[in-house]
């Protein structure tokens, strides 16, 4: 018991031990905050990307489906090009108006502390009126 008291007030290595019970929730917490600005950024980039093909889809002559789609690729950022879905080319008429949607979606890898855990999928559509 004489030596529990003396444990029990002696203050060394307090701080140490302080250390190793936050730096665990810290890590964490700074990659939770990492983790949400690359999604932030995936999501800029994707919107980037189709709108500057829906700008492209407007021109006369009007462009074709691979072309759009070609703006759609060559404009986005921060992305990495094999998890990017579609872009997807849809054509109609909206009271006697052509119009494109171009639609791309893209799935965000989430890691935990470097551990691939799961995806979640960003869309994103925009649709482009052709006036001719």
């Amino acid at each position: 018991m004489n030596t529990f008291r003396k444990l029990s007030r002696n203050a060394h290595g307090s701080a140490t031990l302080e250390f190793a019970l936050t730096i665990p929730l810290f890590l964490l917490l700074l990659t939770a905050i990492a983790q949400f600005a690359m999604g932030f950024l995936a999501s800029a980039g994707l919107r980037n990307g189709v709108e500057a093909a829906a700008r492209y889809a407007q021109i006369y002559p009007v462009p074709s489906d691979d072309k759009i789609e070609n703006v759609v690729t060559s404009n986005v950022y921060g992305l990495n090009l094999s998890q990017l879905s579609g872009p997807s080319i849809t054509h109609g008429t909206a009271n006697g108006v052509n119009y494109v949607d171009v639609n791309a979606s893209y799935a965000v890898p989430i890691d935990i502390l470097f551990v691939p855990t799961f995806k979640f999928n960003i869309n994103y559509t925009r649709r482009a009126y052709q006036y001719q």
